[in-house]
Order: structure tokens, then sequence, then C-alpha cells
């Protein structure tokens, strides 16, 4: 359990608590040990059924806990991350229309957060690139919580 900590796949939150994977633990499970396990065919394509009709996320993670479960013959249960928690990895502005940006918060997690916000200033969308880029640098690794 030392060794899984010191590499960063597993956590002990506090000293009282048991510990818990980290996103990278997950990760290797998913990229290592998972790989192991085939897939059939016919739970691929009612897979890609259900996912091609999931257009938010959240609708998209019960499609997948819905076929996970349904093909391994167990109980499902998603939990995505609190964004809030999330640890800062990239931002994206977008110009929409005149004085409308779309406003793209990427976490380390994956977690994605979306906003449309009004943007007078605002004159082209390399000025928002370079905005983009200062912020980018600026914030990298840096925790999200409020």
């Amino acid at each position: 359990m030392a060794d899984l900590e010191e590499t960063g796949y597993l956590s002990q939150p506090h000293t009282s608590a048991g510990r818990i994977p980290t996103d990278e633990g997950y990760r290797y499970y998913v990229d290592h040990i998972i790989r192991s396990m085939p897939v059939p065919p016919s739970d691929r394509r009612r897979l890609r059924r259900r996912l091609l009709g999931s257009e938010a996320v959240e609708d998209l993670l019960e499609s997948v806990s819905r076929a996970l479960s349904t093909a391994a013959h167990q109980v499902g249960v998603v939990v995505a991350p609190r964004f809030d928690s999330s640890v800062f990895r990239h931002i994206d502005f977008v110009l929409l229309r005149e004085r409308r940006v779309l406003v793209i918060l990427v976490a380390r997690s994956g977690v994605i957060h979306h906003r449309t916000v009004e943007a007078p200033e605002v004159e082209s969308q390399a000025e928002l690139d370079r905005m983009a880029g200062y912020l980018n640098t600026l914030l990298e690794g840096v925790s999200l919580r409020t």
C-alpha cells in the first residue's frame, strides 16, 4: 500500500481514513487491467447506440453506467468529480458573435465547464487567444476550489 501511495495511485485523505484510488490509480486500472477483459461485439454495438443518443454529460454518464452494468451483470454507479475540487488545466475563449464569448474551462480530471458571457471590449479571436494563453500559463496546476 505504501508503494502505491508513493507512486501516486492511492491516497489517504486523513489519518483515520482508508486509502482510496487517485485519478492516476483509476487511469492505470482502465488502461492496463481492464484491457484483459474482452468486450463482445454485441455489447460494443449496444454501447455505441446508447452513446450516440447522449448529448448532455449527465446523460452520457448514465448511458455508459447502464451499458456497462448490463454487460457485466453487475450494479453500475457513476460518480462524477466535483468541479470545484479540481485542478486547473486549460481555458479557451471562442468569439461567438459581437460581444458574446464562450468560455471553456477544463480541469485536470477531464471535467469541462462552459459559460457564455458578455464581453463588450473584445474585438477579435486573436485577442481572446492571447488572453487564454496568458491565463493558461498563469493558472496551470492551481486548485479551482472556491
